[in-house]
């Protein structure tokens, strides 16, 4: 198994704040190797892993955002043969 750092920010539910920081990370030259996103009735919050996250983490503060990190594992690859 291999340990990926997992980044979360929380942004406004509103239309183009997602979009807004995934550009600007895809403008880094940095690629989404895993995202997720829930939203309440306010906010968002967003769990990205990349594969530079030094270089998204100090994109997404220059947008202000707090960015909080964890270690993730990720699972060996499933056999996508029938039973």
């Amino acid at each position: 198994m291999k340990i990926f750092k997992e980044m979360t920010i929380v942004t406004p539910n509103k239309p183009g704040k997602l979009a807004e920081a995934l550009r600007a990370v895809a403008n880094a030259k940095v690629n989404l190797i895993a995202i997720d996103s829930s939203s309440g009735y306010d906010l968002n919050m967003v769990r990205l892993v990349t594969n530079d996250p030094t270089k998204a983490r100090k994109t997404l503060e220059k947008l202000g955002y707090n960015v909080t990190e964890s270690a993730v594992r990720t699972l060996p690859p499933c056999s996508q043969r029938r039973g």
